[in-house]
């Protein structure tokens, strides 16, 4: 894996061009019970929620 600063390369097509496939967002399932610290699991919760974005209650 190597990271790239922007979406523009040096030869062949740009990421984000209409030749990548667009990805489908993964689901995920926090799951939790009396063996998780509760500390812990707001962490992730915290961290899906605000820093990603992502968190979706059903």
């Amino acid at each position: 894996m190597q990271a790239v600063s922007s979406g523009f390369v040096e030869k062949g097509k740009d990421f984000g061009s209409n030749v990548y496939p667009i990805l489908k967002q993964p689901k995920v399932a926090v799951v939790s019970g009396s063996e998780v610290s509760s500390l812990a699991f707001g962490e992730v919760w915290y961290y899906l929620e605000h820093d990603l974005g992502y968190l979706q209650l059903f």
